[in-house]
């Protein structure tokens, strides 16, 4: 899912090179330490932000298609009320014209 996202390889490759600097225990890259961290706690940050908007985007997408599903069948009951009310319309209007009992 992460690879899928635009620039998400080259987060893997900056984290795999930062991961790899802080694995390095010479006094060179010891001085780099903080600044790795600082940087993998943003990148780490940047995917979990990245992985909730996927997943905010999915519930998104489900609700408008159960909406619109809803709607669809909203408007089939409205037709079938209207065609209902046609009918008993028709009813009434032959009841009008039938001759009361003797």
């Amino acid at each position: 899912m992460q690879a899928a996202q635009p620039g998400q390889d080259r987060l893997a490759t900056a984290r795999r090179a930062l991961d790899s600097l802080l694995a390095d225990d010479r006094t060179e890259a010891r001085v780099l330490h903080p600044y790795a961290r600082a940087l993998l706690e943003q990148i780490r940050e940047r995917q979990q932000l990245t992985l909730l908007a996927e997943r905010l985007r999915r519930q998104l997408d489900e609700r408008a298609h159960s909406s619109a599903a809803r709607d669809q069948e909203l408007e089939a009951l409205r037709r079938q009320n209207a065609e209902l009310q046609r009918k008993l319309e028709a009813i009434a209007d032959i009841e009008r014209g039938l001759s009361p009992p003797t």
